[in-house]
């Protein structure tokens, strides 16, 4: 079975998407046809069938790629926990992760509109963040990422902030594709 051996765990609204398009651009690098699989917000990874679940989303892949998972549940904090403990009893040992983070508020404003926009939340930023406490929570970046510091450690985590990557996207996927230990020369994006 195989399962992912890279992480893009969020944050939500932070540009993870984009990531998802410029890494699906180096030929070693496997995302399954669902972005978002979900598999360690819940238990049920954890059992027989969850877990062929969860590898059957990479049972394309070549034995030269890397499997990647890019769920933003996985910082998303107190409506999903145990992601970083469930991770090391399913994940390759070596696995790393990737965290995008961005300016708090903006991305306060950005989960607004786009919860919004699915008829989730009224219209009012100020009420919506007064009755969900979500919208603080994943904005809160050391309390999200401190359960995967402990699991794996920061040398294996890359944080990288939305800003940075908007102002110097080719230079950024770079630097990841580096640090996923991968070829540059594989990389085939703009």
């Amino acid at each position: 079975m195989r399962f992912p051996d890279i992480l893009i765990i969020g944050a939500m609204k932070a540009g993870t998407t984009s990531l998802y398009m410029d890494l699906t651009q180096h030929e070693r690098v496997f995302f399954t046809d669902d972005k978002e699989p979900h598999a360690l917000s819940s238990d049920d990874v954890l059992s027989d069938e969850g877990r062929q679940a969860y590898a059957d989303h990479y049972r394309r892949a070549e034995p030269s790629q890397l499997c990647c998972d890019a769920s933003t549940a996985y910082t998303k904090r107190r409506d999903y926990d145990g992601m970083a403990e469930r991770a090391a009893q399913i994940l390759p040992p070596d696995y790393k992760a990737i965290y995008l983070v961005r300016h708090p508020i903006e991305r306060i404003i950005s989960q607004h509109h786009h919860e919004h926009t699915m008829g989730l939340v009224g219209p009012s930023i100020d009420q919506a963040v007064a009755e969900h406490a979500r919208y603080v929570q994943y904005s809160s970046y050391a309390y999200q990422l401190r359960p995967w510091i402990d699991a794996i450690g920061m040398e294996r985590i890359a944080v990288v902030r939305f800003e940075d990557y908007v102002a110097r996207r080719q230079e950024v996927v770079g630097e990841l594709v580096d640090f996923l230990g991968l070829d540059a020369a594989d990389y085939h994006g703009d």
